[in-house]
């Protein structure tokens, strides 16, 4: 859930306020730094927050897989033990509680 306090602490926000902060500096400054410079360093910030939004994609896609993957887990494990004991394919209780979480 998206929340202000969260976004407040992303890598993405600090590094967008950083360089929020270094451009109204240099203004203040009367421009100590070149605008071919101040564009450039926008262009590596701007890349670092896409890569980071890209990554933090890519975790959470990588969660929910593994999420997945237990529960596809527990229905082999019940297979694997039914094959070997002749038991019930049927997950056990312990394994159906670890299914809902």
């Amino acid at each position: 859930m998206w929340t202000w306090l969260g976004s407040m602490q992303s890598k993405k926000f600090i590094v967008a306020i950083v360089a929020a902060i270094g451009i109204v500096l240099n203004d203040v400054f009367g421009k100590p730094v070149g605008e071919e410079t101040i564009y450039a360093a926008l262009g590596i910030l701007g890349a670092y927050i896409v890569g980071q939004g890209i990554a933090d994609h890519g975790a959470q896609g990588a969660a929910n897989a593994a999420e997945r993957s237990v529960g596809k887990g527990i229905v082999i494990a019940a297979a694997v033990r039914s094959a070997l004991g002749g038991e019930d394919v049927k997950p056990t209780a312990d394994e159906k509680k670890e299914l809902v979480e």
